[in-house]
């Protein structure tokens, strides 16, 4: 008899290999394992037996499905890896945690102090928040990191030395914008009912502004860059967010030969950061991988200093700079910016920012002491396991209709839906590349007892053979 865990996947490449690690452990403790894309496992949910579901974030859209799975004898878990680098965590709590969906969660996974004080001071509980850091950190470490070597010497073959650039202007170069409802964040919030005055939309006013003001200057550095450091290539990584295609069009406008565009969605942003010589970034998360991995990193902000919108976790974690000048000249001379050594002050906002400390330990550790039926199995009886059957094998014979036919989404409405989830999930959740993946991360830690099987598209279960 075995504890059942569903694990939510959003966005497979940042998050699958920490939720994949996580699930391995869980194996070991004799877990029912299940990891899928987010739409995808919900959707089948209610044709398993109970069990610990792993979500993201409890917003406002996921009140409904919580409700029904804890009516339904689930427990509720959440870790939110979009608190570790605010400006205002007070602010963010508001807007990604509803009180509701706390009540209904069993616990919530912190990933330091900076935002698991803030939780514990706004709904006034203790018991149920626990400190226990970033999964994704946890795979930098050594010797899980080693899953990256192959992707890193193939980077290193086809550009050899470069700078990385990671963008980061998900506001105003958003890729979900072509669609018939939206104009911006602003003016998203104020149509879902949040008054002009708000703070939340006087905050999204205001990073809204900032992001503009960033992205002219990167533009202007890009253009220098090619001109000032013609012999050096510069590879630049948009946020998942963000239009890949405007950049192309800036380096072709520009006639630009040593500036690319990076969009191959199987390689790791972290094989990226390896390869690198140093990694440039605003504002952006990129960066604390990028200090842990002991690579030079530098934060470029040339606006006037605003600690409202900055993140102090990223100022400690990486050399500020704030013009195009210096960030030219410290890019012609590499070998002068000093990798910054602050992993006790960073340690307080990612709890498990040291080497030898895991945040999916400690999960399982957790996960461990919540009250829970055991079942021989995730499906909950024979009729509904040939009802997965059947829908998967649906899906698939769907797929080649639509391969063979050359079916393309028609609206506005589908082809933001297929490109978002092109950019989220892609082809990491295929099989085989789900299957491969697995492998390599269990082979870092010594499980070899294990095999992967489809439910259904996008969704897996990791059994013991």
């Amino acid at each position: 008899m075995k504890k059942n865990i569903y694990i939510l996947v959003e966005n497979a490449q940042r998050e699958l290999d920490g939720r994949i690690l996580l699930g391995l452990k869980l194996l070991k403790k004799n877990y029912n394992v299940v990891i899928g894309h987010k739409g995808s496992l919900l959707h089948i949910i209610n044709k398993f037996n109970p069990g610990i579901v792993f979500f993201k974030s409890i917003g406002p859209l996921n009140t409904k499905i919580i409700k029904d799975l804890k009516y339904k004898n689930f427990k509720i878990v959440t870790c939110d890896e979009e608190m570790l680098a605010t400006g205002k965590i007070e602010e963010m709590i508001n807007y990604r945690i509803t009180k509701e969906n706390f009540m209904n969660t069993d616990l919530i996974f912190a990933v330091g102090n900076y935002d698991g004080e803030a939780i514990k001071r706004k709904f006034n509980e203790k018991d149920k928040v626990k400190l226990v850091g970033n999964l994704r950190i946890d795979t930098l470490k050594k010797p899980i990191n080693n899953i990256f070597n192959k992707e890193v010497s193939y980077l290193n073959n086809k550009y050899g030395n470069y700078f990385l650039l990671g963008t980061q202007f998900g506001r105003i170069n958003a890729e979900n914008k072509n669609n018939d409802f939206m104009i911006d964040s602003v003016f998203s919030l104020m149509s879902e009912g949040h008054k002009a005055d708000s703070e939340l939309v006087k905050s999204y006013k205001k990073m809204f502004n900032y992001q503009r003001e960033n992205m002219e200057k990167t533009i202007e550095f890009l253009i220098e860059f090619s001109n000032r450091i013609p012999d050096k290539k510069l590879i630049i990584k948009p946020h998942p967010n963000e239009k890949s295609g405007f950049w192309k069009n800036l380096i072709e406008k520009q006639k630009i030969n040593n500036i690319f565009v990076f969009e191959d969605k199987k390689i790791n942003t972290n094989s990226l950061i390896l390869a690198s010589e140093c990694v440039i970034a605003c504002n952006s998360t990129i960066l604390l991988e990028s200090s842990f991995l002991n690579k030079k990193c530098i934060n470029y902000i040339p606006l006037k200093k605003d600690e409202n919108i900055e993140k102090e976790v990223l100022i400690k974690s990486s050399t500020t700079v704030r013009n195009i000048d210096t960030l030219i000249q410290n890019l012609k001379n590499i070998e002068n910016i000093k990798n910054l050594d602050d992993k006790s002050n960073i340690s307080n906002f990612i709890i498990n920012y040291e080497e030898n400390n895991f945040s999916s330990d400690k999960i399982v550790e957790c996960l461990e002491n919540l009250e829970l039926r055991k079942y021989n199995s995730h499906i909950t009886n024979l009729k509904y396991n040939i009802f997965l059957i059947t829908l998967s094998l649906l899906a698939k014979i769907k797929k080649i209709i639509k391969k063979t036919y050359d079916f393309k989404p028609k609206t506005n409405q589908q082809v933001l839906l297929k490109k978002l989830h092109n950019r989220k999930i892609g082809n990491l959740m295929s099989p085989n590349n789900f299957k491969i993946k697995t492998k390599l991360i269990a082979k870092t830690t010594g499980i070899n007892n294990f095999k992967t099987r489809e439910i259904v598209p996008n969704v897996f279960n990791i059994l013991e053979k």
